[in-house]
């Protein structure tokens, strides 16, 4: 039987689904260390915990195509070596006196001026120690990757996996949580893995866009250009659930659908005429919104799965 459905009766009946309460995220923000939301277009902490940051050099503020607020747009510089590029400076923070702890941020990377890559947020410095989400260029497997690591340095890489190419010019959810000792890594609510590394952190140097390093020299770089918003930081370590939450207005592939199998999804808005695709889904969940579809609260919007209505 076709029906459509609304934002709100999607996000109802995913709450039920997974049997949150609908207040968990205002229960969750009672333990952030640090939220950096960029809606009045600084790096103000509205978490009031005094975490400010400080915008640097070639960094714009823009209206977010993930909400109806605003993000932070920071262009890069394409030198090898350069504190140039657009980045934001944060403060420096406890973490290695913290047994639990997660990082999460928005990021639209539209490219990397560099082919090295670059950090997308990052606390200390490689030769001694790095927390850090980065999408960087392994020369010697000549493969690009996408880091989660709470102590990065050459002998210890942190959880690495394949960068998709398709995680470039649309916002993507990334998420590092830290539980005594393991790393877990999340891109877009799948988890991407885990992996046993401490926290260990070299320098107070913490950014976003930037991280520092020693070849010949104390180095830094500022080589991503691209979106960046809502950056938390919680002292805990996040669950599934709560990181789905995070993410939110997430739907789910409905019942007989095998994960494993290939999906396409047709989001609609019925309101507005808008139509969003999203081919070759291989696992069970699915966010038009981050694929670029615009939704206001009271559009009527439309999701079929292979052509079936949901």
């Amino acid at each position: 039987m076709k029906s459509k459905t609304t934002l709100k009766a999607i996000l109802i009946g995913f709450f039920c689904l997974l049997d949150i309460p609908v207040n968990s995220l205002a229960e969750m923000d009672d333990d952030l260390i640090a939220y950096w939301s960029f809606d009045d277009c600084t790096a103000k902490d509205v978490s009031n915990n005094g975490n400010n940051g400080t915008i640097k050099n070639n960094v714009t503020c823009k209206d977010s195509k993930r909400t109806n607020s605003k993000s932070l747009f920071l262009k890069g510089n394409p030198s090898t070596f350069s504190s140039n590029g657009g980045h934001v400076l944060l403060p420096a923070m406890d973490f290695m006196s913290m047994p639990n702890y997660s990082v999460c941020l928005w990021v639209n990377e539209i490219k990397m001026e560099h082919f090295h890559g670059e950090s997308y947020i990052a606390f200390g410095h490689y030769n001694s120690g790095m927390l850090t989400i980065s999408h960087w260029y392994n020369e010697q497997l000549d493969k690009e990757q996408l880091i989660f690591a709470s102590g990065l340095s050459d002998k210890s890489p942190g959880l690495v996996v394949p960068f998709r190419p398709k995680d470039t010019k649309r916002f993507v959810h990334y998420c590092l949580v830290y539980d005594n000792g393991i790393v877990k890594g999340y891109r877009n609510r799948e988890f991407l893995g885990s992996v046993k590394q401490n926290t260990r952190i070299g320098t107070n140097d913490a950014a976003l866009g930037r991280h520092w390093w020693y070849y010949f020299g104390e180095q830094t770089s500022t080589r991503f250009t691209g979106f960046i918003d809502d950056v938390r930081i919680y002292q805990h370590s996040l669950s599934e659930s709560e990181i789905y939450l995070l993410s939110n207005r997430m739907t789910l592939l409905q019942g007989g659908i095998q994960s494993m199998m290939e999906h396409t999804v047709t989001c609609t808005n019925n309101t507005t005429g808008q139509t969003i695709t999203i081919a070759d889904i291989l696992w069970p969940h699915y966010n038009c919104e981050v694929e670029g579809l615009l939704v206001k609260p009271g559009h009527n919007v439309t999701i079929t799965i292979n052509g079936v209505v949901q």
